[in-house]
């Protein structure tokens, strides 16, 4: 199989969760970003890497470089100047300027079964 890049695109406000930040809401035991990446941790050995993106504010505001460290292995953090219009452009700029290459998946965390 194919090696891959897994990317998780965070910047947004979470409206819907009453403006927390959602990656690190509390679900059960684990994070909600936990639950989100469950789903390739049969496929670690395949992960070129694991990109996390948010804003500045929102890195300034939740310490997400020292939680994430807690959590993953061989990720990069990925820190915008300013919130994007919404999740393409957010994609949009990390890929550009951090020159991601290859293939990649995104998971955009909207829903979790």
């Amino acid at each position: 199989m194919q090696k891959f890049n897994l990317i998780f695109p965070m910047a947004g406000e979470g409206s819907r969760f009453n403006y927390k930040f959602k990656p690190f809401l509390q679900i059960s035991d684990q994070y909600f970003i936990e639950l989100a990446y469950k789903y390739f941790k049969n496929f670690e050995n395949q992960i070129l890497k694991t990109y996390f993106i948010v804003t500045q504010e929102q890195n300034n505001k939740f310490n997400i470089q020292e939680k994430l460290s807690e959590i993953f292995t061989n990720f990069e953090l990925i820190i915008l100047e300013h919130k994007t219009i919404g999740p393409y452009q957010t994609i949009f700029q990390a890929i550009k300027r951090h020159d991601i290459q290859g293939a990649a998946f995104i998971c955009d965390m909207f829903y979790i079964s």
